[in-house]
């Protein structure tokens, strides 16, 4: 799910460039960008940082159990192995 949420995330962030970089350049005289222009860059803008911060979420799941919820609280406090420690019990 990680692989394919990052694959959206890219191609998202490729149009939203490409979008940019366009826009950038086909109107590079104009004093003011046109609003309907500054909708769409923001819209896309939007739906990129959500599915950037998707992918990101769902790749922190592999690495951090604490984020999918194994049912113990996440303290932030390691113990000399690597692991967390209870602060109540120690």
């Amino acid at each position: 799910a990680h692989e394919e949420a990052a694959e959206a995330a890219l191609v998202s962030a490729l149009i939203l460039g490409l979008w940019s970089a366009g826009s950038m350049v086909l109107l590079r005289k104009r004093p003011l960008y046109p609003r309907p222009v500054l909708l769409v860059t923001l819209l896309l803008l939007i739906v990129t940082a959500g599915l950037m911060g998707r992918a990101g979420n769902l790749g922190g799941r592999i690495r951090h159990p604490e984020i999918a919820g194994s049912g113990g609280a996440f303290t932030g406090l390691a113990d000399d192995h690597g692991g967390h420690r209870d602060p109540v019990k120690d």
